[in-house]
């Protein structure tokens, strides 16, 4: 399957959550909305991060995933009741893709304790502005990434992307952390924890179909300029 051909079946498969969502809504079913929004989510994801592969503007798509997220957040606020839907919705990678295109997007507070390490560590990507010391501060969170199973490469990769935040003022640094997280992304293929994530995440066989956005968002942040597939040129 070739790239145009793994797009269409992520437009098409677009069709079967935005159905159920008006369903969702209609019934003010929490958690049936809540699995809606995220296939909703990752859809407009998919089909733009594949757009991004192919040299194509994936701005379009990522915008339809941001604004799917704000939908979800004003749906559940004006529902209110019990339901955890910050827990339940991936606002955080959300925020990294909306700082991205440079659109508002406001993050809710969340616990900690709630969440997986590497969700918290998206929440602090996403709000992280480049610094001598950014480098430190995800170690607490880093420090229980790594007791997560085959968790190796994504402590590697989390610590590159705040390492690249704390390297705005040396050409050389910079270049050279953004030649390893090239090679730590590339080597999501043959991941056991990347493998059994989401597709947008560069995992197993999407490896070569998708890209690492998080990467292209500490390098718009420290403004660094380069040629790799994962820099953000829109």
């Amino acid at each position: 399957m070739d790239s145009q051909e793994y797009f269409n079946v992520f437009a098409k498969r677009l069709y079967g959550p935005l159905r159920g969502l008006d369903l969702a809504k209609s019934s003010k079913n929490s958690q049936l909305a809540a699995l809606n929004f995220r296939q909703v989510f990752k859809g407009h994801m998919m089909c733009g991060l594949i757009k991004w592969r192919m040299g194509e503007a994936p701005v379009i798509h990522f915008e339809e995933a941001v604004r799917s997220m704000c939908d979800a957040l004003a749906t559940f606020k004006a529902w209110g009741g019990a339901f955890d839907h910050k827990g339940a919705l991936p606002l955080a990678r959300a925020a990294i893709v909306a700082r991205l295109l440079g659109l508002p997007f406001d993050l809710p507070s969340v616990e900690e304790k709630i969440l997986p390490p590497d969700v918290c560590l998206d929440y602090l990507l996403a709000n992280a502005e480049p610094s001598y010391n950014a480098k430190d501060l995800p170690l607490a969170l880093i420090n229980e990434l790594k007791c997560a199973k085959d968790s190796g490469l994504a402590v590697q990769t989390y610590e590159n992307y705040f390492d690249i935040l704390s390297s705005q003022d040396s050409a050389e640094r910079l270049s050279y952390l953004v030649q390893k997280g090239v090679s730590l992304y590339d080597q999501r293929a043959r991941d056991a924890f990347y493998s059994g994530g989401e597709q947008t995440e560069g995992g197993g066989p999407d490896n070569t179909f998708v890209v690492d956005y998080r990467l292209a968002l500490v390098l718009k942040k420290v403004r660094g300029s380069s040629d790799v597939l994962h820099a953000w040129k829109w």
